[in-house]
């Protein structure tokens, strides 16, 4: 169980688009939530996500909406 948990640490954290992927494929989800998207690839996977069919409900810090 422990491995599995720094695996899926792994891809959370440091893979986010690999980690929306197979949620998409996998799990066949009708909303996933995000907290704290922080990079332009966070961004873009979610970009992607979204032609799949499923809904997302993130949030993101910042000092403006740029």
């Amino acid at each position: 169980v422990q491995r599995y948990k720094k695996m899926l640490h792994h891809f959370v954290y440091q893979r986010f688009c690999v980690c929306i992927e197979m949620l998409l494929r996998c799990m066949n989800p009708d909303i996933i939530v995000l907290d704290e998207i922080t990079r332009d690839r966070d961004c873009d996977a979610v970009l992607e996500a979204q032609g799949c069919g499923c809904d997302f409900f993130v949030s993101a810090h910042g000092s403006d909406a740029n």
